[in-house]
């Protein structure tokens, strides 16, 4: 996989990790880092993790990773519904954000709902590591408007990044996060 333009709303730790893979296996001519935290997107940009920053996503990008928490995402998916680029999150949970993207219109063809089962105990874009997908699955939860090409685009993207991609519905896959994730964090709180 080759791309000319890729955005990325969010430089932390996720966000960091795609652009520093992305540059080093030169999947992208061009990774653009959007950025709320001038000083996280300073240090991705002088430490090489994305090549500019920007204010908005730019009209060439071809895919946009939106790498931000979960309850921000349907604001940006709803922002760059008539953007042509393939757009995507990596979010651990589905429903609320399909449900917050749909209340205000319908989910743009263009949004593949994704989960990248991976991370760290540390986070921005000083945490970032290139191999931090070798190996790991990437859930990804179309939706059934979601365009076949939008679809193709994110699975090669995540193959690109060493990653293997599972399908899931969004539902199945809340459920089973809900029970291999998030209730042991709950029942681990409650001991303490």
């Amino acid at each position: 996989m080759k791309l000319g333009t890729l955005a990325i709303v969010g430089v932390g730790l996720i966000g960091g990790s795609i652009g520093k893979a992305v540059k080093e296996r030169g999947i992208a001519g061009r990774v653009v880092g959007i950025e709320t935290n001038s000083d996280s997107a300073q240090w991705a940009l002088e430490n090489g993790l994305i090549d500019e920053v920007t204010a908005q996503v730019p009209d060439d990008a071809e895919l946009v990773a939106l790498c931000m928490p979960s309850d921000l995402v349907a604001e940006w998916v709803v922002a760059l519904r008539q953007h042509p680029a393939t757009l995507f999150d990596v979010g651990s949970v589905k429903g609320p954000i399909i449900e917050a993207i749909a209340a205000s219109q319908p989910v743009p063809s263009t949004f593949v709902p994704c989960h990248p089962v991976s991370g760290s105990e540390r986070s921005g874009p000083q945490a970032a590591d290139a191999a931090l997908f070798d190996g790991c699955t990437v859930v990804v939860t179309p939706l059934q408007q979601t365009s076949d090409h939008a679809q193709q685009a994110c699975c090669e993207f995540w193959q690109a990044l060493g990653a293997g991609v599972v399908r899931m519905q969004p539902d199945a896959h809340d459920a089973a996060l809900a029970v291999t994730s998030h209730l042991p964090h709950l029942l681990a709180f409650a001991f303490m």
